[in-house]
């Protein structure tokens, strides 16, 4: 999946990112048996897992909220992403684009830029609007500072080698960097 939003050229091969999203789903007790966790950890996925473990949704949101801690708790963020986009959800056959988005972010902060880059380029693919993507990127950096310039610059740029970036002033390029900005 990261591999076909990497070379992907244009919109015309999401659909090529789509079905690679759509083969990568793993049965539920499989994707959690791939996680690992510490005690505290532990504590906390139990009780947002303890109404359902099989559910995307909740699973993406823990991983976003691992995000917002002070400091962020990327690795686990990222397992969790990486949990929630590939659970089979027949609400979200290809995955959610959050859960993606929160993949970039924590990767990005782990160092994994082109890790961070092409799950941005997933996230774009499976994202219902071109200026949600571009808003989410540009939040990113805004909320987390360098560490998301790059994935974001590579998010707006593939965007405007689309010919695409004049479609929302949040995709305009070259992008307008302001860490202390928070985009609606």
């Amino acid at each position: 999946m990261l591999h076909a939003a990497a070379r992907s050229q244009g919109p015309r091969d999401d659909r090529e990112i789509l079905d690679a999203a759509q083969a990568a789903r793993l049965a539920p007790a499989a994707a959690l048996s791939a996680m690992t966790t510490g005690a505290s950890d532990a504590r906390l996925q139990f009780r947002a897992f303890g109404a359902n473990p099989n559910d995307a949704e909740v699973a993406g949101n823990l991983a976003f909220l691992y995000l917002k801690q002070s400091p962020p708790q990327a690795e686990a963020a990222r397992q969790l992403a990486l949990y929630a986009a590939t659970m089979s959800d027949a609400r979200f056959p290809h995955g959610r684009f959050e859960d993606w988005t929160t993949l970039a972010v924590a990767s990005a902060l782990m160092g994994r830029e082109q890790e961070a880059r092409n799950a941005f380029f997933v996230s774009l693919a499976l994202s219902p609007s071109l200026e949600r993507s571009c808003r989410d990127a540009l939040n990113a950096y805004a909320s987390y500072g360098n560490s998301l310039r790059g994935p974001a610059e590579a998010l707006l740029y593939r965007i405007q080698s689309w010919g695409r970036s004049n479609e929302s002033p949040y995709c305009n390029w070259p992008p307008r960097w302001s860490a202390a900005t928070r985009f609606p």
